[in-house]
């Protein structure tokens, strides 16, 4: 690169601006070879007469901190739902692309979670979108951002009544019959504990102890 500016300008480089456009042509070349690891830093290094190890250790450190980096679940959402409504996915069948709410599940490699409508309009495409906009937003240089989807799942009406079966007469769902057990079982061992502490008292009181209160004294017969 440097021999070619040189060719074309007719101007004279040092050695460290030469090294430099050569660095800078081959750090091109390797971005664009290896474009799937773009999001990676691209540093030269020799072991021979370490040159530039400790920007190499620098950059490790650097990139370990932004692996274990967590987001919190507002802004995460935000930054999600602004870049939808900036670029659409595209529909497909009369069906759009819906987000209802992400969060954060997992470090090195950060993971994502994302409750989505339809999961088969979740292209690679817009997942390389999305990925790009959290790390325009949160860094994550070096990171492999993993985005899962997950269609939503459905709402489940609370359980206003304590027997096993409704007022239409079906039964109730296995979930809906392990909450009652479990509601069951807390309060049977709640009468328990009271037994047991009811028990303790009455062992550890005094024999010949009268009772506290007011003694009613009996009126005398008439004569």
């Amino acid at each position: 690169a440097a021999k070619k500016a040189r060719e074309q300008g007719g101007r004279k480089f040092s050695r460290k601006k030469q090294e430099e456009m050569m660095f800078e042509e081959f750090g091109q070349w390797v971005q664009s070879n290896m474009f799937f690891l773009d999001y990676a830093p691209v540093i030269f290094t020799s072991a021979l007469d370490g040159f530039q190890l400790d920007r190499l250790l620098e950059a490790i450190r650097y990139v370990s901190g932004q692996l274990n980096q967590t987001l919190p679940t507002s802004l995460l959402n935000r930054a999600l739902q602004e870049a939808i409504e900036r670029n659409p996915a595209p529909s497909s069948k009369g069906h759009r692309f819906k987000l209802y709410y992400a969060t954060q599940v997992g470090t090195r490699p950060p993971t994502f979670l994302l409750f989505v409508n339809r999961k088969e309009l979740f292209s690679d495409n817009y997942s390389r979108y999305l990925t790009g906009v959290l790390r325009k937003a949160f860094g994550f240089e070096g990171c492999n951002i993993r985005l899962v989807a997950k269609p939503r799942p459905k709402s489940i009406d609370p359980i206003r009544r304590t027997s096993v079966k409704k007022k239409t007469g079906k039964k109730a769902s296995l979930r809906e019959q392990s909450r009652l057990k479990g509601i069951k079982a807390k309060k049977k061992a709640a009468r328990r504990d009271d037994a047991r502490q009811a028990k303790r008292k009455t062992q550890w009181k005094k024999p010949g102890t009268k009772a506290k209160g007011r003694s009613r004294s009996t009126p005398g017969k008439p004569r």
